[in-house]
């Protein structure tokens, strides 16, 4: 019976030191487990990430989510994978359209088209996007258009309004 209790106090000893380490290492704001070797492991992007905007108007299929933050594209399962295509108008594909200008995002959010001054045109999103998500294609429109795979979720929303020759 000795031996057992022996066994009890030394494990409540340890037990107990695991907790006054684990609530120091908490005053301090540490990390409760050392990190630096999974971080070794962890994929690093080659590139840094590229701003871009997306600028999406009122009347678009997917106002409502760009103007929550999420652009999708227009068939991100059963689309094509074809960026000329894509880029000539054949829209169903698993890219979406974006721009390295600010200006040619708020042409395509509508603010061209309203008329009427303080009118809602639609929105400009904003992201930073992984090099490798980004495919580049024929810029026959000359709008610094760069195409990107795959759901993105903005770090910014801008609500476009119609300023009479400009949007602001």
């Amino acid at each position: 019976m000795a031996a057992l209790q022996k066994w009890v106090i030394l494990r409540s000893l340890q037990l107990y030191k695991s907790a006054r380490r684990l609530a120091l290492l908490q005053q301090r704001n540490e990390p409760l487990v050392n990190t630096s070797f999974a971080a070794h492991f962890r994929r690093q992007p080659k590139y840094p990430p590229i701003r871009l905007f997306r600028g999406v108007s009122k009347d678009h299929h997917s106002h409502f989510f760009a103007s929550r933050g999420v652009i999708i594209p227009r068939r991100l399962i059963l689309g094509h994978k074809n960026a000329i295509d894509h880029n000539h108008g054949l829209t169903n594909s698993i890219f979406t359209s974006w721009s390295r200008t600010i200006d040619a995002a708020e042409i395509h959010s509508g603010a061209d088209d309203v008329g009427q001054i303080g009118a809602d045109c639609g929105v400009v999103v904003e992201a930073l996007i992984d090099p490798s998500r980004m495919v580049y294609s024929d810029d026959i429109y000359h709008e610094n258009e760069v195409l990107v795979k795959g759901i993105v979720f903005a770090d910014k929303i801008h609500s476009i309004k119609y300023m009479g020759g400009k949007a602001g």
